[in-house]
């Protein structure tokens, strides 16, 4: 009984260890992976539960208003929701995280140019917090990418 304590005691060191050794790579795991989610949602649902003739619908008047190209706002639609499922799947893999992280960048500051041209004080409560966890993962927490899929394959 002394015995099995000991070990378990010892187990229990080594995973502290581990965890204090590792706490910033597990920190940008699960914050690069929290962001993944985020994305992968909004992308998905425009995609596949919304519906991107939906999501045309919904800003057919206002494209109309401004003088938006239909074909303009397909493109617009389509990039930022394929981006946006994509990006978030290879976020939450780590996969290509640099390129990844900069075509979300992208995908923001389109989606911010479109709703601040429909509406010029629009709500950034969903936008600006992604936004931050871009940029968090882009300069603070890129250099402890560890555990992704790109360590793991050497790209």
């Amino acid at each position: 009984m002394i015995y099995v304590t000991r070990v378990r005691l010892k187990l229990i060191e080594i995973y502290i260890m581990i965890l204090d050794q590792n706490k910033y790579e597990i920190f940008s795991l699960l914050v690069r992976v929290f962001t993944g989610f985020l994305f992968l949602f909004q992308g998905y649902d425009k995609l596949f539960k919304i519906g991107i003739k939906e999501c045309l619908r919904t800003f057919k008047n206002d494209s109309e208003r401004l003088n938006v190209p239909n074909s303009l706002l397909w493109l617009v639609l389509g990039f930022t929701s394929f981006v946006e499922f994509v990006g978030g799947v290879f976020l939450i893999f780590g996969f290509l995280y640099t390129y990844t992280l900069v075509f979300l960048g992208i995908d923001l500051i389109i989606v911010a140019v479109a709703f601040g041209m429909v509406q010029p004080m629009w709500d950034t409560k969903h936008a600006f917090p992604r936004f931050l966890l871009i940029v968090l993962n882009m300069f603070v927490l890129i250099q402890f990418n560890k555990y992704t899929l790109d360590k793991l394959f050497n790209l």
